[in-house]
C-alpha cells in the first residue's frame, strides 16, 4: 500500500512540475515584477512613515512656542494637525505591510490558483467561503462555543469518490456585557470527508488536555469566573484569607454544575470510550454515544494511523468526529498555509510552491490513509 502510494505522489509531483514549468513560471515571472514594485512601495511608505514621526517628535520634543495670541492659536492649530499626521503615519507604518502584503498574495492566486489545481483533478479554491458550514462545526463536538469566524482558504473537491470540504479557520468566542473578553478557540485547518454511511452515534476524539472542546467549554466560565470573583474579593478586608478561596469554590462550583446541565440538555451524551492502547490513552481520548460503535470506528489499526499521522502542516495537533454522514479533522496550526508565494521572497524560488503541492496532496493522503474510499470506511 505504501508503494502505492509513493508511486500515487511522484505521478502528481511530475504533473505539478510539468504544468508550473509550462504554464505557472511565465505567470510568476509577471508577478515577480509587481512583487518587487510592491515591496519597493511598501519600502518607501514605511520610510515616509518613519521621517513624519520622526519631524513630529522632534518638534514636539523642541517645547518651543509663540507668545503672541494671535500666533499662539494659529500655532495650536498646526500642533493639531501634526498630531492628526503624526498618528496617519503610524498607522500607515502598522498596516500598510500588512494590506499590501495580502493583497499581493491574493492577486497571485486568483492569477495561478486555477491552473496549478488541475494537477489534483476534480477540486475547487474559494477565498473566504465557509466550504465547511457553522452547522457542522459545533455539531461536530470538537470546538467549544464560538461566536465568530474567519475564513481563509477553502477548496471543495472529489477523490477516489469521496467529496471532501477543506477550511483554514480561525474561530473565536467572547463573553457578552460592558466589558467583552474574546479568546481563540481554534486557528487551522478542518478537512470534513464525505462517508458513504450514516453513524449510528457520534464519536469524537481529542487531546486528553484539550479544553477547547464543546464537552469542557464549562471550563473556560469557570476560569473567567474565577479571575473576576478573586478580583472581587481581593477588596474585602474581613476574613479575606478565607473568602478568597472558599466563596470562589463554591460559586464556581455552582457555575460549572449549572453549565454542565445546559450543555448536556439539548445535545448527545457523551460517555468516555476505554480504549486497550495504553500509547494512545496517554495523549487522546474518546468519547461516544455509542459504545459498540465506537469501537468499531476507533480500531487498533485507526489508532496508530492517527498518532502517527504527520502532515505537511507542521503539526501533529489533532482530533476528529465521526458524526451523522461525514468524517471530520481539526488540524491545529498558526501557520498561513496554502500560499503560493509571498512578497518578501522572489517567486523564482520554487520552496513555496513545493510546500503548497505538500500541504494540498496531504489531504489527499488521508483518504487513502485511513482507507476513507474502502467499504468500511476506516
Amino acid at each position: 500500500m505504501v508503494a502505492k502510494i509513493n508511486s500515487q505522489i511522484q505521478e502528481y509531483k511530475q504533473e505539478f512540475n510539468n504544468i508550473c514549468r509550462e504554464s505557472i513560471l511565465p505567470i510568476l515571472k509577471d508577478f515577480e515584477q509587481e512583487r518587487k514594485k510592491d515591496l519597493r512601495t511598501m519600502i518607501l511608505i514605511c520610510l515616509a512613515a518613519v521621517i513624519v514621526l520622526y519631524l513630529i517628535y522632534s518638534d514636539f520634543s523642541s517645547g518651543r512656542a509663540p507668545e503672541r495670541s494671535m500666533i499662539s492659536q494659529f500655532w495650536n492649530i498646526i500642533t493639531g494637525i501634526e498630531f492628526i499626521i503624526g498618528i496617519a503615519a503610524a498607522f500607515a507604518f502598522v498596516f500598510a505591510p500588512i494590506i499590501i502584503k495580502n493583497e499581493f498574495a491574493l492577486s497571485l492566486k486568483k492569477g495561478c490558483m486555477k491552473k496549478i489545481l488541475k494537477v489534483f483533478g476534480d477540486i475547487k479554491w474559494y477565498d473566504g467561503k465557509k466550504c465547511v458550514s457553522d452547522f457542522y462545526l459545533k455539531d461536530s463536538d470538537l470546538f467549544s462555543e464560538f461566536t465568530s469566524r474567519n475564513t481563509y482558504d477553502s477548496f471543495k473537491g472529489d477523490y477516489k469518490d469521496v467529496n471532501f470540504e477543506v477550511s483554514e479557520i480561525h474561530l473565536f468566542g467572547e463573553t457578552q456585557g460592558r466589558r467583552k473578553i474574546i479568546w481563540s478557540v481554534f486557528k487551522g485547518l478542518v478537512i470534513k470527508f464525505d462517508m458513504n454511511k450514516k453513524f449510528d452515534g457520534k464519536t469524537i476524539i481529542v487531546s486528553k488536555y484539550d479544553i477547547m472542546t464543546k464537552r469542557n467549554f464549562s471550563l473556560l466560565y469557570i476560569f473567567f469566573g474565577y479571575i473576576l470573583i478573586t478580583s472581587l474579593c481581593s477588596y474585602v478586608n474581613i476574613l479575606q484569607f478565607l473568602i478568597t478561596l472558599l466563596l470562589p469554590t463554591l460559586i464556581i462550583l455552582f457555575i460549572y454544575i449549572v453549565c454542565k446541565f445546559f450543555s448536556n440538555k439539548n445535545s448527545i451524551v457523551l460517555d468516555e470510550v476505554k480504549l486497550e492502547d495504553a500509547g494512545f490513552h496517554k495523549k487522546y481520548k474518546a468519547y461516544s454515544s455509542n459504545q459498540v460503535e465506537a469501537r468499531y470506528l476507533i480500531t487498533p489499526a485507526f489508532m496508530e494511523r492517527f498518532k502517527n499521522l504527520q502532515t505537511a502542516f507542521g503539526t501533529n495537533k489533532i482530533k476528529c468526529s465521526f458524526n451523522e454522514d461525514c468524517l471530520i479533522f481539526a488540524i491545529s496550526t498558526w501557520k498561513n498555509l496554502f500560499e503560493i508565494g509571498g512578497l518578501f521572497r522572489s517567486l523564482k524560488n520554487p520552496k513555496q510552491l513545493n510546500k503548497f503541492f505538500d500541504e494540498l496532496i496531504s489531504i489527499y493522503l488521508m483518504i487513502d490513509y485511513f482507507k476513507l474510499d474502502e467499504d468500511t470506511k476506516l
